[in-house]
């Protein structure tokens, strides 16, 4: 593949990037080999490969004029008809450049230009703004041609009275919003849906719902798990080859980004067969057999002696995150909260960490790097990560009783995320300990960034939470209450933003 102009920023750490925004343009009735520009990429600069089916950043300018086109018309890249190629137009001094949506490029008249090639962190955030209320839990393909999100609002599509909240997908090129919750014969779903995971191609999601009228499934009013054929928008529930039984409740469920598997874990004891034990056990689903299997057992084949609960699942389906109190899942034993990865390529278990008051927790792809969050003191939360590798521990530990929550490992394992109320995690900017803010650790340097910092390089003046990888790594996005993280946002709802990482 010919590669394309690659996007240049500084160590995450820095408090400025160097930054050229990308983004590619299409010429009529030409199919190109290496980028074209599609809609789906009007917020992440890039464009989309239709030879080889793959995203891809811009190609560098080889001569001839750029011309200015409306598809890139706020995010200052051009088209040069001579090379058939996206081109960088002219670096102009701010006097001549009119910057009329603050994302640093403006217009000149003639062509777009940059305002500023230096801009801070905030530059990077992308305000999502999808209707009237908040769009959560929002996911979007690597190639960005699709959304997903969990939506409380009547605005989106026609017969939704805004009662319950349903998951929607959204067509980047087009702009076209569906609701994928939706009721037998297109009726409006009768209880609350919630997204659970959407695959990077975006033909499958997973979701949780309390409903009971998808049509063609078994449901009792208690949360099952679904899953969504976005192409035709049939609905398949988890787990129902057994609806005789008494009724259970799944929570907690994953899908791989490859879409073949869906982790789980539930307390029912109608998934397998011989499941007598009482507890929550977790469960992998093979989407492609539908077969079901129960992963928490002991070497031997026997139920756990205790609860356990789904944490993470890496992309490919290879690896489960889970804790459990269990004490006969691995040859040691010993009355304490456990760590474990399960490796579905050879069907084991392994203990990554015993500890009390275990609580969130997630992986890298690879199951190289763990981070969780277990309870220091008696109010307090502090984090750790762990190379299972090599058994490397570190992590923060405050000087006096600390909150974290959420921490969220990036697929390539290079960085944690996570939401702190603690003010000692940066030294350049001054923090107040009277809300949540969001940070990023690279972990080859230990450097640490505060993300949920207003337009003007300062604390946002609210609380910030929830963040995610998603698009394989390549956005962080987060749900916020400050008003001042973005130029565009205006109100003191609740939002949710993508914050663009750096490239490897």
């Amino acid at each position: 593949m010919q590669k394309c102009k690659n996007s240049n920023f500084s160590s995450l750490q820095s408090l400025s990037f160097v930054v050229a925004f990308c983004f590619c343009a299409i010429s009529p009735g030409v199919l190109f080999a290496a980028c074209d520009y599609t809609d789906a990429d009007l917020y992440n600069g890039w464009g989309w490969n239709p030879v080889e089916m793959t995203s891809c950043t811009p190609l560098p300018d080889n001569g001839g004029s750029c011309d200015f086109t409306s598809a890139d018309s706020h995010m200052g890249w051009g088209w040069n008809p001579t090379t058939q190629m996206s081109c960088e137009p002219l670096i102009l001094t701010a006097g001549e450049c009119v910057d009329s949506d603050g994302d640093g490029w403006g217009w000149n008249g003639v062509e777009s230009c940059v305002i500023n090639a230096t801009t801070t962190v905030t530059d990077h955030l992308v305000l999502v703004d999808i209707g009237a209320a908040t769009a959560y839990d929002y996911e979007r393909t690597l190639d960005g041609a699709l959304s997903f999100f969990q939506y409380w609002g009547s605005d989106l599509h026609s017969g939704d009275s805004g009662r319950y909240s349903d998951v929607f997908v959204k067509d980047n090129n087009t702009g076209v919003i569906s609701v994928l919750s939706v009721g037998e014969n297109n009726t409006e779903a009768n209880n609350d849906s919630y997204l659970s995971g959407a695959s990077h191609d975006g033909n499958t999601v997973l979701l949780g719902s309390r409903v009971t009228n998808f049509s063609g499934t078994t449901a009792n009013g208690v949360e099952q798990l679904y899953l969504v054929d976005v192409p035709t928008g049939v609905i398949t529930q988890v787990a129902s080859d057994m609806p005789g039984r008494s009724p259970w409740s799944t929570v907690n469920g994953q899908l791989s980004a490859d879409g073949n598997y869906v982790a789980f874990s539930t307390a029912a004891g109608n998934i397998v067969a011989n499941d007598n034990n009482n507890a929550s056990d977790v469960f992998l689903l093979d989407v492609a057999n539908n077969t079901t299997s129960r992963i928490t057992l002991s070497p031997t084949g026997e139920e756990a002696n205790d609860r356990s609960y789904l944490r993470d699942i890496s992309s490919d389906g290879r690896y489960v995150l889970f804790v459990s109190d269990a004490t006969n899942l691995v040859s040691e034993t010993e009355f304490s909260s456990g760590l474990y990865i399960y490796d579905r390529l050879d069907q084991s278990t392994s203990l990554i960490r015993r500890l009390k008051g275990l609580h969130e927790a997630t992986m890298s792809d690879d199951g190289s790097i763990v981070a969780f969050q277990y309870r220091r003191g008696p109010t307090g939360m502090a984090l750790a990560w762990i190379n299972t590798q090599t058994g490397a521990q570190a992590g923060i530990e405050p000087l006096s009783v600390g909150y974290f929550s959420s921490p969220q490992v990036s697929p390539d394992g290079r960085h944690v995320a996570y939401a702190s109320e603690n003010t000692d995690l940066v030294d350049n900017i001054t923090v107040s300990g009277d809300r949540t803010h969001l940070y990023v650790t690279e972990l080859a340097t230990d450097n640490t960034t505060l993300i949920s910092r207003s337009v003007n390089g300062q604390e946002a003046n609210n609380s910030t939470y929830s963040a995610e990888f998603i698009a394989g790594g390549r956005f962080l996005r987060f749900n916020s209450n400050a008003n001042d993280l973005h130029s565009q946002d205006t109100d003191t709802n609740d939002d949710t933003f993508l914050f663009e990482m750096p490239a490897q």
